[in-house]
């Protein structure tokens, strides 16, 4: 069976492809919401159903413990033509979406699909989901279940392992000790392809090689054991917002480099082949801050690489978000007990995430 019969069928059911994704975008699978508990279970449900219908094997794994049940993953398996010779792939993807928040910065529901057009009259598919990572699984979906339907053979033949977890936008709580406790299942895959990516853009397909990884930390400075009145206490004592945002200013040098010590000790260089091909992609930074209202001199990041290298190879330090005193409407000239922030490190190749976490 050809490869050219394969993307004939696809092309021939793009509508029904379409309706199907559609059905999977209005389910509010917020993983990070206690609330929608059971319409994230209903997306894992119908993930399976899915590769069910190709031809794989199927089962609902469950995760976390009795005390705190986490989503399920959904693990599919096929063992592959009798005469396969090629590696055992292993494909990852998520079936969880983020929050909608705030929902009234939407032009349409973020839980009710909608295709609408580009200025260039290009269609997209509009809803919460749609581009992370539902968009991406569907279309891996749609392909085994092309794959099924002309060969009558499970992902064409190829012996192949899937596993779409539920808790990758609440920080995948529950894999760590899936994948440890299937070890001996997981380790018969050879190579993964992860389908949590993007493109270049419309026509411009990528091959991701590389993601970044994460250390997401907590910071809380405590200073006196209650709130104070700043005209009683006011350079008397250390404000702990102050003193916090001191700290938080030193996390950069002049040249926006982290400086926490060892940062970029077991950091992977770019070589010069990866630096000249990346550069022969197109890429406008330039037309990239444009789309999210920036100008070219917000082009900023660590001296020495261009806004491309910086995303994709080199590691990041970023304040999430901070905390402390008043934030209510008006005026209250109180001094705090604490103040919080959180910050996050984006991390490359090589660099161990439990090292920098206790840098």
């Amino acid at each position: 069976m050809s490869l050219d019969a394969v993307l004939e069928r696809l092309e021939s059911t793009d509508a029904d492809q379409i309706a199907r994704l559609t059905d999977w975008l209005r389910i509010p699978s917020i993983s990070t919401d206690p609330a929608y508990r059971e319409q994230t279970a209903e997306a894992a449900r119908w993930c399976a159903e899915q590769l069910r219908a190709s031809g794989f094997e199927v089962e609902l794994r469950g995760t976390g413990t009795a005390e705190s049940p986490g989503h399920p993953i959904v693990l599919a398996t096929t063992d592959g033509a009798a005469d396969y010779t090629g590696p055992h792939v292993l494909f990852y993807g998520h079936y969880d979406v983020q929050p909608p928040d705030p929902v009234e910065l939407w032009a349409s529901p973020p839980f009710e699909p909608v295709v609408t057009k580009d200025d260039a009259g290009r269609e997209r598919i509009v809803a919460r989901g749609a581009v992370d990572d539902k968009g991406q699984v569907a279309t891996f979906l749609e392909a085994m279940r092309a794959w099924f339907d002309e060969t009558g053979t499970a992902a064409g033949g190829v012996k192949m392992t899937v596993l779409i977890e539920g808790e990758e936008e609440s920080g995948s709580v529950n894999l760590d000790r899936f994948v440890r406790d299937n070890a001996s299942e997981l380790k018969q895959c050879e190579v993964c392809v992860i389908s949590d990516t993007g493109m270049l853009g419309r026509g411009k397909p990528a091959i991701t090689y590389g993601i970044r990884g994460l250390v997401y930390t907590e910071i809380t400075l405590h200073g006196p054991d209650q709130d104070l009145h700043s005209g009683l206490w006011g350079g008397r004592v250390p404000n702990p917002i102050n003193e916090l945002a001191k700290v938080l200013g030193q996390l950069w040098d002049s040249d926006r480099r982290v400086t926490v010590p060892g940062f970029y000790d077991s950091v992977r260089p770019l070589t010069d082949g990866e630096r000249a091909a990346w550069k022969t992609l197109g890429i406008d930074a330039g037309e990239a801050l444009g789309t999210i209202g920036l100008g070219t001199e917000a082009d900023v990041g660590e001296a020495g690489y261009t806004a491309t290298e910086r995303e994709w190879a080199r590691p990041t330090c970023d304040i999430n978000g901070i905390v402390g005193g008043y934030t209510g409407e008006g005026a209250k000239t109180v001094i705090p007990s604490f103040a919080s922030a959180k910050v996050s490190f984006r991390l490359v190749a090589d660099q161990d995430p439990e090292a920098i976490k206790t840098a």
